[in-house]
Formats: C-alpha cells, sequence, structure tokens
C-alpha cells in the first residue's frame, strides 16, 4: 500500500461520472505523491449494452482525453501524468491492469433506480474484483472538515480496511471514524423465545472489544490521529450510510460477515456503492 513510486489508474470515458473520477484521483495521486495513468478502453465487447461499440481498425485517443491530460499538467503541474489508449472489454481491462496500481478509481452513476440497477456494468465489477484498492466516485465534494470513515465486520479483513482509512485520514488531516453495526438475534416466529436484554448489553459489550481491539493493533499507525469509534446497533447497510453521508471518505471491505452472514456477500459494500453520495474506497481481501 505504502509505495513511494505508486500509481493511481482511473477508467474515464468523457461523461461526467469519469471527470469526476479524474478530479477525486488526481487530488489523491497529490496526496500521496504518486503518479496518475488516465486508462481510455475503446469498447469491443459489451456484455451490458450501455456503450457503444466501436468498429474494428486503429485505436484513437478521443479528443477529450488530451484536453483532460493538459488541464491536469496547468492545474497540477507536480503531478505525473500517463496517458493509455487500449481496446476491449473496460470491466476487464481495468481489472487486470489494476495489478500493477496501488489504487484503481472510477466513476458512479447517479442515484436513481434505473441508475442504481445499471451501477454494476463497470464500477461495481471494477471494485468487487480488482487486484488494488478501489475508489468508486459519485461527485468530487469539498472534505475539508469530513471525517473518513471505516465501517468493519468481525472479520480479520477489518485490519486491512482500517489501515487504509488511517493513512488515508493522517494524509487529509481528518478525523478517522471506526463504524461497526451489531444487532442481537431475532426472536422466533411463536413468541417462545426473545432476546433478553442481557443479551443485548452482552453482544454490545462483544462488538466494543473488537473494535477497540482492531483499532489497537494498528499501533503506531494511529499516532497523532483523531479517533472516534462509533459501536452502533443497527442493520450495517443503515448505519454506514447514515455516517457516509457526512464523510469525505467511506472505506469498507469487499466482504460482509459477522451477524448479517445470511446477507449476500459482499451486499454493504453494494449497497454503499449505490448510495452512498461520498467516494467509496473498497480494500480487497489479501489471498490466503
Amino acid at each position: 500500500m505504502q509505495d513511494e513510486a505508486g500509481t493511481i489508474l482511473v477508467g474515464v470515458d468523457g461523461s461526467e461520472n469519469a471527470a469526476h473520477a479524474v478530479d477525486w484521483a488526481a487530488a489523491e495521486a497529490v496526496l500521496h505523491g504518486w503518479s496518475l495513468r488516465l486508462l481510455h478502453v475503446s469498447v469491443i465487447d459489451d456484455p451490458y449494452g450501455d456503450r457503444v461499440v466501436h468498429p474494428g481498425g486503429e485505436t484513437r485517443a478521443p479528443a477529450y482525453l488530451g484536453e483532460q491530460a493538459a488541464a491536469l499538467a496547468r492545474e497540477l503541474p507536480q503531478l505525473e501524468v500517463h496517458v493509455e489508449v487500449v481496446r476491449g472489454n473496460p470491466a476487464k481491462v481495468l481489472i487486470e491492469r489494476s495489478a500493477a496500481a496501488q489504487l484503481t478509481v472510477v466513476g458512479a452513476r447517479g442515484r436513481s433506480l434505473a441508475e442504481r440497477l445499471r451501477l454494476g456494468s463497470v464500477s461495481r465489477h471494477v471494485a468487487v474484483h480488482a487486484h488494488s484498492a478501489t475508489v468508486v466516485v459519485r461527485d468530487v465534494r469539498d472534505g475539508v472538515g469530513r471525517a473518513v470513515v471505516a465501517g468493519i465486520d468481525d472479520s480479520e479483513h477489518a485490519r486491512e480496511v482500517l489501515a487504509w482509512a488511517a493513512w488515508e485520514a493522517r494524509l487529509r488531516g481528518a478525523k478517522l471514524v471506526v463504524a461497526h453495526a451489531w444487532d442481537v438475534p431475532m426472536g422466533d416466529p411463536y413468541g417462545t423465545w426473545v432476546p433478553t436484554p442481557e443479551m443485548a448489553e452482552a453482544i454490545e459489550k462483544e462488538a466494543r472489544d473488537f473494535v477497540v481491539d482492531a483499532v489497537g493493533s494498528l499501533g503506531d499507525e494511529t499516532l497523532g490521529l483523531d479517533v472516534e469509534l462509533r459501536v452502533l446497533r443497527g442493520h450495517p447497510v443503515t448505519v454506514t450510510s447514515r455516517l457516509a453521508d457526512t464523510a469525505a471518505l467511506l472505506v469498507l471491505g469487499t466482504h460482509g460477515r459477522g451477524w448479517f452472514e445470511g446477507m449476500v456477500a459482499g451486499s454493504v459494500t453494494a449497497a454503499a456503492l449505490h448510495d452512498s453520495a461520498c467516494p467509496v474506497l473498497v480494500v480487497p481481501r489479501r489471498s490466503g
């Protein structure tokens, strides 16, 4: 993660969504001292049917790509920018190229129902399957005074999520908010068993102890940071969505476990990708 010669890969297609992603990625690259690679994929295979399929022949750089690179050179002369144009399926190419990047950035669609259903075409596939951490950007917001929020579950993946979030908070001089959702099991439908107040207290204490231990495992990575722990009762989708409304960045893992184990894997992250107004950074689980 902490590579001095790092690169941020950002997918571009000339849309307003992609322009927001470029702006966010450029600012992030400056924060990290990394270079920026703008990747345009001229589509030859689009199973989602939401992009123009280009005919065969040479792959040419669209005019907007040069304009974006020139604008970045004027506004951020310290930033090293590379431009690349290839042919292929956008999601597949971005996932493949993410293996050589420290961070991959893609734009998101809007928040209407139709746009929510179409998010999965590229952004969600890249966020879930990329080799690097991935950020999905819906809009560029002023992050001044806003916290970096890490949403963690009770899995070993929590430390990776926290490490990214702590690093991003430090770069921004922002507060780090660590959020963890908990709840008690539901009683049976016949009323023969219901959870007790003592059970709720025990589960809440276990959840809080987990968060304290998880943050403590970071050691010096949190030195000097303003860290706030939010151990909240409720559905993790609701908890993360509420906190994301006032965040500069929401950091999540690729899969959820814990009390919401019965949900489809990754559904908490998927909901955040659809609904969060702030950029969402998805940290992949290390193999093995």
